[in-house]
């Protein structure tokens, strides 16, 4: 599975056109294109798509948000080339090693893959990850002390989610 953890809560929606959509997941917080999109390679094992969805939110956030899940884009037709992540900048080493990139050399390239990804969308190829899983996941890192933990342990919201 190549997972695209998803930027926008409106990115789900089915009458979003192919502009908004852009706007929405494929472009920085500049305006310009992500020519370098990211994606993670899980096993269809729905546990990794829990922890490569927890693990990107918990990397990039400093709350949990609702989420709005992610989406399996296996069936676009460009070569996903590895982009590990490297530690301590990243603090996972699973999603640090899953992560890939699509890269596009230009728009026109990107408004490619914006075209696959409503296509995706409409196979329904999205991954479901709701508030339980992610408390579930968190929680199962406190009571393990697994190594990463301290991750959650140091963003105050995360570690709420554990309990006391």
């Amino acid at each position: 599975m190549l997972l695209r953890v998803r930027k926008n809560p409106g990115s789900s929606d089915p009458n979003l056109t192919a502009q908004d959509l852009y706007q929405a997941e494929f472009t920085l917080s500049n305006g310009q294109a992500d020519l370098q999109l990211s994606v993670y390679a899980v096993s269809d094992d729905p546990s990794a798509s829990v922890q490569a969805c927890v693990e990107h939110q918990a990397a990039t956030l400093d709350r949990p948000r609702p989420f709005f899940g992610a989406l399996d884009l296996e069936m676009v037709s460009r070569p996903a080339k590895d982009d590990p992540l490297d530690l301590p900048e990243w603090p996972f080493q699973f999603t640090g090693k899953a992560h890939k990139v699509l890269p596009s050399s230009d728009e026109a390239e990107v408004l490619i893959l914006v075209d696959e990804f409503m296509k995706a969308a409409k196979a329904n190829k999205y991954v479901s990850v709701n508030d339980a899983d992610v408390r579930a996941f968190v929680t199962l890192r406190k009571s393990s002390n697994h190594p990463e933990w301290p991750v959650f342990a140091g963003k105050k919201k995360w570690a709420k989610l554990a309990g006391p």
